[in-house]
């Protein structure tokens, strides 16, 4: 985060299921801790010194405060952990057990990363909130500079944003990752910084970094899912259950065909997903994929990949980064899953927050519960999850 008058003060997000430090912190070394203690849009926070009676120091946060150390600056903790367990972890289960594909990412992002975070930096002076993030923010002036490849397919308002509207777009890099910010509040985008969305890749990043003497652990690329860093989602999710005293049930049953006709055993439909075609462990002697899954039969259905053919996706819960006309379609791009290629498509957007994609050619693998992402002129639009498709 950067504060007033040119100060820079780092903050970092801990909860339970990140990798715990092998290293001490030096003897010398203090970690001031932020806890919620409301909620709400300026929820009140208590202070705390880190102790290792408190809760294990993150590895990555030790590494965090090593730097912010070096480059003499405040260095803050802000525990979120029960809120992550309730708000990330616990939705992301049950969004399996209903035979879902849900986008934990999204969620975290809004509460949490640009919500709650943002909420402590303001209340410790910042004016800006600065992350990570393979995206870029700029406003519509600089925007309109950039050459447009799609410039006829956009629709007619997004040539009429004021000079100064933040628009959020995706970085030049391979990593860009608007995919996963198109929840935000629309509210903080003119507060944001994202300094690597300008960079190419990661390792370009980690030149600079080398170039600036920063300490920067040379870690592993991280995983698209933080909490479950090596282990598969389903052994997650029955680790999770058992720790509450939970148990998944008896989720296994039977692999079926496209007439419904039993064609194999399943151990758990919570393992699959719309699309998947490893992992069946099954010998069909043919390029097989899921369908669809029925958690209440306790059914995966299976059948080839032409059959996964979608035209029509419905999302809900939408949420636009700017303001976008209901009731009458528009053309842009979207995207329905993290690494596939946009689509070109109508888009209508409801007022009681459902959108519809008419896709110009179909996908395969639209999965419920994943997020369906618009962009025009290369403009994040906005998005919503994904109900239905056909």
């Amino acid at each position: 985060m950067s504060q007033r008058r040119g100060r820079v003060g780092g903050v970092f997000m801990r909860h339970r299921y990140q990798p715990a430090a092998d290293t001490p912190l030096a003897a010398d070394g203090e970690i001031t801790v932020f806890r919620p203690a409301s909620g709400g849009p300026s929820p009140a926070f208590e202070r705390l010194v880190w102790t290792p009676e408190l809760f294990p120091l993150p590895a990555d946060a030790l590494a965090a405060w090593r730097i912010a150390r070096f480059l003499d600056i405040p260095f803050y903790l802000c525990d979120v952990d029960s809120l992550f367990d309730s708000c990330v972890v616990s939705p992301f289960v049950s969004g399996y057990l209903a035979a879902r594909t849900p986008n934990p990412c999204t969620v975290c992002n809004r509460r949490l990363k640009f919500g709650l975070l943002v909420s402590l930096a303001r209340q410790l002076g910042a004016e800006y909130f600065v992350t990570g993030h393979y995206v870029r923010v700029l406003p519509a002036k600089k925007w309109r500079e950039f050459p447009q490849e799609d410039g006829a397919s956009f629709p007619e308002w997004l040539h009429r944003l004021g000079d100064d509207q933040p628009l959020l777009l995706p970085s030049p890099s391979g990593k860009d990752q608007s995919y996963v910010l198109w929840n935000l509040d629309r509210s903080v985008l003119s507060s944001l910084h994202f300094p690597l969305g300008e960079f190419s890749s990661k390792d370009e990043v980690r030149r600079y970094a080398r170039q600036c003497r920063l300490p920067v652990p040379e870690n592993r690329e991280s995983q698209d899912i933080c909490f479950i860093p090596e282990a598969s989602h389903w052994s997650f999710i029955d680790r999770y259950l058992a720790e509450k005293g939970l148990s998944a049930g008896q989720t296994a049953g039977d692999f079926v065909d496209l007439d419904g006709r039993t064609i194999g055993r399943h151990p758990g439909y919570e393992r699959y997903t719309v699309g998947q075609r490893k992992g069946l462990r099954t010998g069909f002697g043919e390029r097989i994929f899921v369908q669809r899954i029925d958690a209440a039969g306790r059914r995966v259905v299976l059948g080839p990949r032409e059959a996964l053919a979608v035209r029509r996706v419905v999302a809900r819960g939408a949420n636009w980064l700017l303001d976008i006309p209901t009731g009458e379609p528009f053309r842009c791009r979207v995207k329905l899953r993290y690494r596939s290629a946009p689509l070109a498509a109508a888009v209508t957007a409801s007022a009681d927050g459902t959108l519809l994609a008419e896709l110009e050619e179909p996908f395969f693998g639209a999965a419920p519960g994943q997020s369906l992402v618009c962009y025009a002129g290369g403009v994040l639009l906005g998005g919503g999850v994904i109900d239905r498709a056909e």
